[in-house]
């Protein structure tokens, strides 16, 4: 799991990178107290890096062990993504310490 995790991309995407950078001042520090320039991650892209199932990422997700962003506009479906740091802190709750002999 650690080995997939050294594969994501923890900046914010080239798109956001110039949207945040186009924002005010007041826009961005307001921005980045909401942490709205962060790395967001598809169920799918999740799923792959823990390698686990979709399934399995949509129960953390319920359980709340993992949050999302949902960017559904008007009356289509659901489009969630999830914040890369809460892949981060998922994974770093859920690392066992090695069993000492």
């Amino acid at each position: 799991m650690r080995a997939a995790l050294s594969k994501i991309r923890c900046g914010p995407s080239h798109a956001l990178r110039s949207h945040c950078a186009r924002a005010s001042s007041e826009a961005q520090s307001e921005a980045k107290d909401l942490t709205m320039c962060e790395s967001l991650l598809s169920v799918p892209r999740v799923a792959q890096i823990l390698d686990i199932s979709r399934r399995s990422v949509y129960r953390y997700i319920t359980s709340g062990e993992l949050s999302v962003v949902d960017l559904r506009t008007g009356n289509e479906r659901s489009r969630v993504r999830i914040p890369s740091k809460d892949v981060h802190e998922l994974v770093r709750r859920r690392t066992a310490a090695s069993p000492r002999r």
